[in-house]
């Protein structure tokens, strides 16, 4: 990760983290806090990973300080977490979606972060839940690629208020997110890596 250059790195666990005794060391070797606050911008991360989990979970203390956190916040406000809140297409059956994710976009609904960030089927995919914009990473290194032939991730800007995601293949080109989930994707021309 030192190879990123950037100011500030934000990390969030994901299930395979914290497999075998993983929470620990996940705390101890990525330490990140749980708002990052950089001029106006507020980024948050829910921690959804638990031990011996595949499935995610935000827990009713969690969602309350988050609930509680975005209100005060002004300004353009991000949430990440590993888990996926709502299905993505072309993963197969969704059997480990997070278990509270109606309490959890409850209180996106009333707290109206401007994106939420989320991963874990390695499907690149973006959603529009009453005006929660849901920004699906693909897979960066992992070869379990469901439905989307090629590792990438997701490059979001913040310009005058207002955030902007991309999808990047990795080696290849940056891409609008409508070219993946519209009907008329042409996925069989991108890049295969």
């Amino acid at each position: 990760m030192d190879g990123f250059d950037c100011r500030s790195k934000i990390y969030t666990s994901g299930n395979h983290d914290y497999r075998n005794t993983g929470y620990l060391l996940f705390k101890h070797f990525f330490p990140s806090p749980p708002i990052l606050k950089r001029k106006d911008l507020t980024i948050t991360v829910v921690s959804t990973a638990r031990p011996e989990r595949n499935d995610g979970e935000a827990g009713h203390r969690q969602i309350v300080w988050v609930e509680h956190a975005l209100n005060h916040e002004k300004g353009p406000k991000l949430v990440m977490m590993h888990h996926h809140l709502v299905p993505v297409p072309d993963t197969g059956p969704n059997t480990i979606p997070i278990l509270d994710a109606g309490d959890v976009l409850r209180a996106f609904s009333r707290t109206k972060p401007d994106l939420v960030v989320c991963g874990h089927r390695h499907r690149p995919w973006k959603w529009n839940l009453n005006g929660i914009h849901i920004v699906h990473a693909g897979s960066f290194s992992s070869e379990r690629l469901r439905g989307f032939f090629s590792n990438s991730y997701n490059v979001i800007s913040l310009d005058d208020g207002r955030f902007k995601a991309w999808l990047k293949i990795v080696g290849g080109p940056r891409m609008e997110f409508t070219k993946i989930t519209s009907d008329e994707s042409g996925l069989s021309n991108l890049p295969r890596t």
